[in-house]
């Protein structure tokens, strides 16, 4: 009973921390100047895609507003939004004045957490694409890092947060037993999460990648599992770039995280366990592709 009230404690002491940190960027977003985005003309737009829903997005402003103030400013911010719960009369203000300083708002269908690159992967087809969450406030050198890293190893993924894929005699090791990811990671049995920010170049995931009838049926409440076998079978290795405790210390949770995500299923139920064997089911090379964790930095 102790263990289960300290447990309950520190769940309502994050709660309301989350609560005063959304606060707290709403009152100094006010005292900045209007947010914009780059003008100057690159090889590649930087399109920077995240997605939101239900009551989240009264304060899916404040993530939208941090990408604005990066230093290394997004050609394009997009918000894809489910048509089926939203539209242009009935999004919050915040929203409608972020449009008029070039925040773009897709209406699509409902394809869950992969709303937060699907549709914009296939509106922005030759464009580096930069996914992230819709409860975080974002330090101002994330996209900087992001682009950094592809600049210097243009051949892999990169993002600040993942797992590397583990086994045991040639089988895959429950998602439990995956080993988080440390700067310097990098292979294709790394499999990077989406809350940190995660850099998708042209053509680095597989033809499959947007065929709603797979995923929906193979990892419907498991895009990072998903979005880790289109590279496989693209033969693209990913690359940690975040450092222990960076994301604890730089990026801030807002008010979002007190409410219950897409993805809220994954783990607790095994959903990402069933949809490493669904997706080695459909794809057998995937097996052999997973095993070959030789690193390639040479790329």
């Amino acid at each position: 009973m102790r263990n289960k009230n300290f447990s309950n404690l520190c769940s309502t002491f994050k709660s309301l921390n989350r609560h005063k940190t959304s606060l707290l960027y709403k009152t100094k977003y006010c005292a900045y100047p209007p947010p914009s985005l780059n003008k100057q003309t690159r090889q590649h737009k930087v399109v920077v895609s995240l997605t939101t829903h239900g009551l989240r997005i009264n304060n899916v402003d404040l993530t939208i507003r941090s990408l604005f103030e990066q230093t290394y400013k997004p050609d394009v911010i997009v918000l894809n939004l489910d048509h089926a719960e939203f539209n242009s009369d009935n999004i919050p203000q915040t929203l409608k004045r972020l449009e008029k300083y070039g925040l773009k708002i897709q209406y699509t269908e409902n394809f869950l957490s992969y709303n937060k690159l699907i549709p914009t992967l296939i509106s922005h087809p030759n464009d580096c694409i930069i996914t992230v969450d819709d409860d975080v406030i974002y330090p101002h050198y994330l996209l900087k890092r992001l682009i950094d890293a592809y600049s210097e190893q243009p051949s892999f993924i990169h993002g600040f947060r993942g797992y590397r894929i583990t086994n045991k005699s040639q089988n895959i090791n429950p998602y439990r037993k995956w080993v988080k990811c440390v700067h310097g990671n990098s292979g294709k049995d790394i499999m990077l999460t989406g809350v940190a920010g995660i850099l998708y170049w042209p053509g680095c995931l597989h033809a499959d990648i947007a065929r709603e009838d797979l995923f929906m049926s193979l990892a419907p409440t498991s895009d990072d599992i998903w979005l880790k076998a289109m590279s496989l079978l693209n033969d693209v290795p990913c690359s940690c770039i975040g450092y222990p405790g960076q994301f604890k210390n730089d990026f801030h949770y807002t008010a979002n995280a007190n409410i219950q995500p897409l993805n809220h299923v994954n783990n607790g139920r095994g959903n990402n366990d069933q949809a490493v064997q669904n997706l080695l089911n459909h794809y057998p090379d995937l097996a052999q592709k997973i095993n070959d964790v030789t690193l390639v930095n040479s790329q």
